[in-house]
């Protein structure tokens, strides 16, 4: 059989008119000889309309029962795409993540999956019937509704893929795929036809929002193709494979997020274990901090910096009160509306003449940065929100990536 899984996202799922775009594309796949194991996400905002929802009865809903109420839209999109296949003659079945075999760990909102039983899937396969499978979503040991966490569609597309040893594993969205930078925001930005699985993994990590990181992670565990693709235009796509454009270093694309705050510890005592106490207090309360940086003013205390997301902020506020007498700093500052970019490429981390490209681009332009982090494949710069958009701009014509 020549298995091909289609992961269609919510913007491609928003109305009844893309249902039926969507069911099309099904259809001539199935004329091109594939038997397609389909993915789908909620009906456009239909998750945030319902967290919206919980929300205003509960301000902290419990975690079980917001799994319980997230894990319907995918059953409106999934049985909705169903009733449209069979009205095309087309046999389609629709299943939750538990019916055909996605286990995950105890985690309600951000579980990851720990097994896959994919023999139901197969035998709807080998009958020529369309699963049309909920992603987003499976079962724990303990026989509970589990989320895989925002964007998780992709990894349920890119788990199954791998159970069921697909050729391929297809994602589609409302852009053609990868663009040098978001198509919506940004003019003329080129798309990029190939990026390798690191790549890829740094740009979905630090902004870019068209294929969940640990998607990426894992179709490179298992080396899995992946193409990143349009459900509306066929002007391109982008590959996302382990080949190497044979050792050429270029940024390939900038990334960027906003609503970023940074937190600034000043004077903390220098004493055994107080480093590792601030990080252990932030891991044990699920705070996951995108930079942190550590300095020495004096051998008798030290300061840290670091920056998390928005909605983090008020877990975070609360929790450094209430160690910072324990700990005993003296000062907590805050700074808000702040945002990051990110350069990505192949070894651009490494690579002095893009660095020293990079900042002699933000000294020119009188760009004040407040941090800046390095990987091998990624360069990123935090500075105040209200500078961002005109950083990348000139940053996008710096390193060639617009049409002129």
């Amino acid at each position: 059989m020549k298995i091909i899984v289609q992961k269609f996202g919510g913007s491609s799922l928003a109305n009844l008119s893309r249902i039926r775009k969507v069911a099309k594309i099904i259809k001539n796949t199935l004329e091109e000889g594939y038997l397609p194991c389909v993915v789908v996400s909620a009906m456009g905002d239909t998750t945030d309309d319902l967290l919206s929802l919980a929300k205003r009865l509960n301000p902290l809903p419990p975690e079980r029962e917001l799994a319980m109420l997230l894990s319907c839209g995918e059953r409106i999109s999934a049985s909705l795409l169903a009733i449209t296949l069979h009205r095309m003659g087309i046999k389609a079945v629709s299943f939750t993540g538990s019916q055909i075999g996605i286990i995950t760990d105890n985690n309600f909102t951000s579980a990851r999956i720990r097994m896959v039983n994919g023999e139901r899937l197969k035998k709807v396969l080998k009958e020529k019937k369309v699963p049309i499978v909920m992603g987003f979503q499976g079962v724990s040991f303990d026989k509970e509704i589990t989320l895989l966490g925002r964007g998780g569609s992709d990894i349920t597309a890119v788990a199954l893929a791998i159970a069921l040893n697909a050729q391929k594993c297809e994602i589609y969205s409302d852009v053609c795929g990868v663009y040098t930078e978001d198509p919506y925001q940004f003019s003329k930005v080129k798309l990029i036809r190939k990026l390798t699985y690191d790549e890829m993994f740094e740009m979905s990590n630090f902004g870019a929002e068209v294929l969940h990181p640990r998607a990426c992670a894992l179709a490179q565990k298992y080396n899995l193709e992946l193409i990143l693709k349009s459900s509306f235009d066929k002007k391109g796509e982008t590959m996302i494979t382990k080949d190497l454009e044979f050792e050429e270093i270029k940024v390939k694309g900038i990334t960027h997020q906003k609503d970023l705050v940074l937190f600034s510890l000043i004077n903390i005592p220098k004493k055994p274990k107080c480093l590792h106490q601030v990080i252990s207090y932030l891991a044990e309360n699920k705070i996951k901090p995108i930079f942190f940086s550590h300095g020495l003013p004096d051998n008798q205390a030290f300061d840290l910096l670091f920056i998390v997301k928005e909605e983090e902020k008020l877990n975070c506020e609360k929790l450094l009160k209430k160690i910072a007498k324990e700990i005993g700093w003296k000062k907590i500052l805050k700074k808000e509306k702040m945002a990051s970019f990110s350069l990505v490429g192949n070894e651009i981390g490494q690579s002095s003449e893009i660095l020293e490209n990079l900042f002699a681009t933000l000294t020119k332009n009188h760009i004040h940065i407040d941090g800046f982090s390095l990987t091998p494949n990624r360069i990123t710069c935090f500075l105040p929100e209200k500078n961002l958009r005109k950083v990348i701009k000139i940053l996008l014509k710096t390193f060639q990536l617009v049409d002129e």
